[in-house]
């Protein structure tokens, strides 16, 4: 077995690329859940209904938090 460094400039996305595929769902009717770091552009955040999980704040995470086990009776 022997390693072999990444060629990045291979496995990289054009920002077009990225850039389509944030406007694709401008126009679609459903409803999707996409997990990624990049920000979409300015102009797709301002027409599209996105949740950002933070982890804390509002919304933490994809899942609801479990209700404390001090709460519980």
């Amino acid at each position: 077995m022997t390693y072999k460094e990444p060629d990045f400039d291979a496995d990289r996305i054009p920002p077009n690329v990225i850039d389509h595929f944030y406007r694709s769902f401008l126009a679609f009717p459903g409803q999707a859940i996409v997990v990624e770091n990049a920000t979409p552009l300015p102009d797709v955040l301002e027409q599209a209904r996105i949740v950002t999980f933070s982890g804390s704040g509002a919304r933490p995470g994809f899942f609801p938090a479990r209700p404390s086990t001090a709460n519980r009776n």
